[in-house]
């Protein structure tokens, strides 16, 4: 059965499958979610009567959770990829923390009892991420350990992980240390898609200064025949795999417009045609630059498995042309 990016299980139509509902909303996890308030968007009727024969409804913006509401807070904790996937009793997410100097005081739907030991990751403020610390009190959504720790209240926090060190589960899921996330490839990607992309995996992106974007010279193209790779002749280009192109005064139509890079070497680099026929042009001024506003590095490789939840990454897009 297919997934999507964040390995949600999708139906025959690429949606994500709904496991229950949020009072008459359907609950989507956060990777079907938009910060933009472009799409998707949630129904809701008029009122308690409507909900039978939808006469009257209103549409809204869907965006992502938000922890710091108490019932989006409800939805992140609760949803876990069902049907995919069934939380350990004894992982909890962590959505914000405060310290008074005598005690830490973690908000977190939990079933912890005090004395038991309890790790933490995942808070952006360092002091606050515990190895088997001992947990003083628990209720149902909070737990506390005593500390002389201080620090700014974290709030809104989407990866925060709590781990029962003294009863981690029995089938084995418990995992010491820190959660970790496969970082997506966002090269050739808006930076808006690439951040939304790394935001859907709790990585917390940064954009870094639009990269320069000379234009380069294009000297040669080929093709071998019945090969759908056309390889283009640039000297010390510095193009990324991934990236997308705007390629341009060939002296061909066809080998001119916007690609997606498939490989790159130092001195050449490829994209995938549909046409298969041999291509050997030389003696050409052509040119190519990054598509302006497309990602073209990321300081984190893509498929790296061993980067914990919350970890920052840095994104560079190209610049205008130049």
């Amino acid at each position: 059965m297919a997934t999507n990016n964040a390995g949600h299980l999708l139906d025959d139509a690429g949606n994500v499958f709904v496991d229950f509902v949020w009072g008459s909303r359907p609950l989507h996890p956060n990777d079907v979610r938009v910060e933009d308030n472009a799409s998707p968007v949630v129904v809701v009727a008029a009122d308690a009567d409507q909900n039978y024969d939808w006469s009257g409804y209103s549409v809204y913006p869907s965006e992502r959770l938000n922890p710091s509401l108490d019932n989006h807070e409800l939805a992140i904790s609760e949803y876990s990829g069902y049907p995919a996937f069934t939380p350990s009793a004894a992982n909890y997410i962590v959505t914000a923390v405060s310290a008074d100097g005598t005690t830490i005081t973690y908000t977190s739907q939990n079933n912890f009892k005090a004395g038991e030991l309890v790790t933490i990751t995942g808070i952006p403020t360092a002091a606050f991420n515990l190895t088997s610390a001992t947990i003083a009190s628990a209720n149902a959504v909070k737990f506390t350990v005593t500390s002389a720790t201080t620090g700014a209240a974290v709030t809104g926090v989407y990866y925060g992980r709590a781990e029962n060190v003294t009863n981690p589960p029995a089938d084995g899921a418990y995992v010491s240390g820190a959660v970790y996330v496969d970082v997506p490839n966002v090269i050739g990607l808006t930076t808006a898609s690439a951040t939304d992309a790394l935001k859907d995996v709790t990585l917390v992106p940064t954009t870094a200064t639009a990269a320069t974007n000379a234009a380069k010279t294009i000297t040669a193209i080929s093709r071998t025949a019945g090969e759908t790779n056309l390889v283009y002749t640039s000297s010390a280009h510095g193009l990324t795999a991934g990236s997308q192109v705007t390629i341009s005064s060939t002296g061909t139509s066809a080998y001119n417009g916007t690609f997606t890079l498939s490989a790159v070497a130092t001195n050449s680099f490829t994209v995938v045609t549909t046409a298969t026929s041999a291509v050997a042009v030389t003696g050409i001024t052509g040119s190519v630059v990054g598509v302006a506003g497309t990602i073209k590095a990321q300081s984190i490789a893509a498929n790296a498995a061993t980067t914990a939840v919350g970890a920052a990454i840095t994104i560079t897009p190209y610049a205008a042309a130049s």
